[in-house]
């Protein structure tokens, strides 16, 4: 991997990141639980099942602190910081 592309933006705020890596979870979850139902397996089905619904609610949570958070001006001149000093 190059090292002048870090995984997790530095410019970017926290809210979206956390929903992209939300959306990615989710659907990685949604995937699993399918591949459980397919080959009859319900305890995982239900686990992957709720880790899908987690990661979508985080999602719905993240994306829509985001959109607050630009329709309210808060990302405007946003500079690259380290992620624990990111608005969110």
């Amino acid at each position: 991997m190059s090292k002048g592309h870090p995984f997790i933006p530095k410019n970017k705020p926290k809210f979206w990141i956390m929903g992209i890596i939300a959306g990615l979870a989710g659907l990685g979850f949604g995937l699993l639980a399918f591949v459980a139902t397919l080959f009859g397996f319900p305890l995982l089905m239900g686990f992957f099942t709720v880790g899908f619904f987690a990661c979508w609610a985080m999602f719905v949570v993240s994306w829509f602190g985001f959109v607050l958070g630009m329709l309210g001006g808060r990302y405007h001149g946003l500079t690259e910081k380290p992620w624990h000093e990111q608005v969110w």
